[in-house]
């Protein structure tokens, strides 16, 4: 990544180089995911680090040995060992489908290792509705307008409602990640929950659903009982595509790229029946058919054809009609 010219090479839009080794905030959220029994710390400050895990009550020890003898000065309290978090046992469907090809595409860098995931993804998928609403979402189309995203107030009060839940909980995991998916992912984590599956049909009709609510209320109940009947890593996809965005990293034209690749379809040809119909979905579908010549244009209302033109002559004119 550091040499010159790399990014051409490997076909992709940038190369940023990193180290493959967690940073502290890294190792921290890793042991607050797996919660082992006993620590132990390799390479690095292996043994400050032990220590620090030490004295946040964690069993924790350097590998080469050498850690300090500690000492307590009165013997501690007799501490029960926390509640470890639930098995959670997945429901195969459609959704948690999409959920792994999410991960997958944004757990790469490489658009050409995206495109080809996508395109791996949207090919095996067998129903025409499913099609074209995981390409609708792919390309940024989950949500109708910006007042009607998730905000943070309500995902946090439906949170704390599913039964099991503790508000100080949340707030610890919130002030730890700073990020509300990951929040609702740790904190699903923790709670007993009941995954049933759920397909792409039935999710969406839910996100119109909640679009809907009149008020906040009922937005909170609707998706309390939703997130209770869901996988953590489900239960973050739907977050995600509640608040517009699934942080993939791709862009509308590389899911234009995955649908053509993934029905053998000219893409030039794809990308225009997209912006003709104005539906990556609908021109995905087109594409499985091999009817991308028959894209049309959405229709346009009657009655909106015939008024325009007729706008001009029923307005008040300051002078007479004759003279135009």
């Amino acid at each position: 990544a550091m040499q010159p010219g790399s990014k051409y090479r490997y076909r992709v839009d940038a190369m940023i180089p990193f180290s493959d080794h967690a940073d502290h905030p890294g190792l921290m959220e890793c042991i607050q995911r797996v919660r082992p029994r006993r620590v132990l710390t390799v390479h690095g400050y292996a043994r400050e680090f032990a220590t620090e895990l030490r004295n946040k009550r964690i069993d924790a020890w350097c590998a080469a040995g050498g850690d300090q003898l500690e000492l307590p000065i009165q013997r501690p309290a007799h501490r029960q060992p926390g509640p470890r978090a639930p098995w959670q046992k997945r429901a195969l469907c459609p959704l948690a489908d999409f959920s792994d090809a999410c991960r997958l595409v944004s757990e790469t860098g490489s658009r050409v290792a995206k495109t080809e995931f996508l395109a791996s993804y949207l090919g095996g998928l067998e129903n025409d509705d499913e099609l074209r609403i995981a390409a609708r979402w792919l390309a940024g189309g989950s949500t109708a307008a910006k007042s009607a995203l998730l905000n943070s107030a309500t995902l946090r009060h439906a949170l704390v409602a599913i039964p099991g839940a503790r508000e100080e909980r949340h707030r610890e995991i919130h002030l730890a990640q700073k990020d509300i998916t990951r929040t609702a992912r740790l904190f699903l984590q923790e709670l007993q929950l009941h995954p049933e599956p759920l397909d792409l049909t039935a999710t969406a009709g839910f996100l119109r659903d909640f679009h809907a609510c009149a008020g906040s209320m009922d937005r909170i109940r609707r998706l309390t009982e939703r997130l209770a009947t869901l996988h953590p890593a489900e239960g973050e996809t739907l977050v995600k595509l509640l608040t517009g965005d699934l942080r993939l990293g791709i862009d509308r034209a590389l899911v234009e790229e995955a649908v053509a690749a993934a029905f053998k379809a000219d893409a030039s040809e794809l990308r225009h029946a997209a912006d003709l119909t104005g539906d990556l979905g609908e021109a995905a579908l087109l594409a499985r058919h091999q009817r991308l010549a028959e894209a049309a244009a959405p229709a346009v209302a009657e009655t909106e054809a015939t008024e325009a033109p007729n706008t001009l002559a029923t307005k008040e004119l300051p002078f007479p009609q004759e003279s135009l």
